[in-house]
């Protein structure tokens, strides 16, 4: 028995010897092993990340080693490697010794080409020479080649800029530009003054300023900026958020979360169950004063630090946010429930154009659209009729990302409105069919009259979407969209439940003959 214990005792030694036991170190943590020079880097994984040179390291942390901890070589290979880090972007311009590109460095390691010296000298000014270090071309392929800047008004990403003649620095990533508070600020993220790129070019600015340091600019592992733009699917992800100012009522959480709860049944009733939607947990957010603003009429409007909150604190992961206050909002009004703004767009065929305006609201492309639904104590979610209505004014909002815009192509080759309200983003009142987006829906009654669908069935308060709007959502192929219809009033503008009129039939060949097919057009 004792030669059994020793035996294992023995073994238990040679094992820890090969796999020794890895001091806990936090994510951020510079080591290195004595003797060795090479310093690295550990990420949250606990894998090590080496900087590949000395010039590297100084462009994060200049000549400071005092961060560096010295640990036993058995320890340091206990980490295993990670991919090499790439120099601080906004610090240097990079080129290769056999290669006459100069590149720009932007977060992730991206090298941006710069096309000429006249570019060049457009953004960094006449002695931009100065900027450019030599890089290794063994490391070249630790970096990744993005867009040439080619352009004398462009400005890369990640980088310190300031306005010519102002004093304000800025954070520029995007097209967006958020403010240090001063230069302590700036230089708390490892920035010197010969960083600066000063310019002309103005942008949009967030209201929100960079007090210190900030783990997404002075982390080595920061990651590409890579678009997460798509064109969606049989699936959208929704994260609703309440913004509040002073105290927040309970009776305002729990309709926060009967929305929550409702949401995704209401949409898939909506879709025929063909589409579906999750929603994030609800997320309250206090204005700070940054939120939202006075109008001078004397009302408040959210403003786009919402939503730049918002992700400072959360993934680009969702499809559409969706916005509810606590106080009443600009825009409401008697027949203004809400309203959404269209961020992103990558699918023809629907008559809207394509875009990409998600960086100005902090997302890199995921967000398609956000809805502002204002006070949501005008609902009152224990009584069904009212939780229906407020349904149906999210399934309105919600369709507005795709829908009631097109037009249809007639039998004389002319493109016709015809299914438009006069606002050319809703279906007319004169459409056969029944939609969150509009419609009334029509039965023929003989002689030429007809009756609105929504008049005979008063309990129709939230409303499915047509064939039309599945098709333009993605959810509906084009074969399986039903001829649909409108009618022509015998008086134009002619109003009521039951009126007189033609009915025309259209078919999804027609619309699609109008507005090309519904294709997704990302890169």
């Amino acid at each position: 028995m004792k030669r059994i214990i020793w035996w294992s005792i023995a073994a238990a030694l040679v094992v820890a010897q090969i796999f020794p036991v890895l001091p806990v170190a936090a994510a951020g943590t510079l080591i290195k092993s004595a003797g060795n020079s090479a310093v690295y880097f550990l990420d949250d994984q606990g894998m090590r990340h080496a900087f590949p040179n000395a010039q590297t390291f100084r462009s994060w942390y200049g000549n400071d080693f005092s961060a560096v901890q010295t640990v036993a070589a058995v320890i340091l290979a206990g980490y295993p490697l990670g991919r090499n880090l790439t120099m601080k972007p906004g610090t240097a311009l990079l080129k290769v010794p056999s290669v006459p590109t100069v590149y720009a460095v932007e977060q992730g390691g991206v090298l941006r080409p710069i096309s000429s010296a006249e570019v060049a000298a457009a953004i960094y000014g006449s002695r931009w020479r100065e900027r450019v270090t030599d890089l290794p071309e063994v490391f070249f392929e630790n970096y990744t080649v993005g867009e040439p800047l080619d352009r004398t008004y462009q400005l890369p990403n990640s980088i310190v800029y300031q306005v010519r003649g102002a004093p304000t620095y800025y954070w520029k990533q995007g097209n967006l530009l958020q403010p240090f508070t001063d230069w302590a600020a700036v230089a708390a993220n490892g920035y010197h003054k010969e960083d600066v790129v000063v310019g002309e070019r103005t942008l949009p600015t967030r209201a929100r300023q960079i007090e210190g340091a900030e783990t997404r600019i002075t982390d080595p592992l920061a990651s590409r900026e890579w678009s997460t733009q798509d064109c969606g699917g049989t699936t959208i992800t929704i994260a609703p958020i309440l913004v509040a100012r002073g105290e927040l009522a309970a009776s305002y959480r729990e309709s926060l979360a009967a929305v929550h709860a409702r949401l995704p049944e209401a949409y898939a009733w909506a879709t025929q169950q063909l589409g579906a939607a999750e929603i994030a947990d609800p997320v309250v957010l206090t204005d700070d004063g940054l939120l939202s603003r006075a109008t001078p009429q004397g009302g408040r409007v959210l403003t786009e630090e919402t939503a730049l909150r918002f992700y400072d604190q959360h993934p680009d992961a969702y499809d559409f946010l969706i916005l509810f206050t606590n106080f009443a909002v600009q825009e409401e009004k008697p027949n203004h429930e809400g309203h959404e703004t269209l961020v992103t767009n990558g699918i023809t065929g629907l008559s809207l154009p394509l875009q990409n305006a998600a960086d100005l609201f902090g997302s890199r492309g995921k967000l398609k659209g956000i809805i502002v639904m204002g006070d949501l104590g005008r609902f009152t979610l224990t009584e069904e009729s009212d939780a229906l209505r407020l349904d149906n004014f999210l399934l309105h909002e919600l369709g507005h990302q795709w829908g009631a815009r097109v037009k249809f192509r007639t039998a004389d080759d002319q493109d016709s409105v015809a299914l438009l309200r006069d606002d050319g983003i809703h279906w007319s009142y004169y459409a056969g069919f029944i939609s969150p987006l509009g419609g009334s829906g029509w039965r023929p009654l003989g002689d030429g009259k007809f009756l609105s669908k929504l008049a005979e069935d008063v309990n129709l308060i939230r409303r499915p979407y047509s064939d039309l709007d599945l098709y333009l959502m993605g959810l509906l192929p084009r074969q399986a969209v039903r001829p649909f219809t409108y009618l022509e009033p015998t008086v134009p503008g002619a109003q009521g439940n039951i009126i007189s009129g033609v009915e025309k039939t259209v078919t999804i060949e027609q619309v699609i003959a109008a507005n090309g097919p519904r294709r997704c057009e990302l890169p």
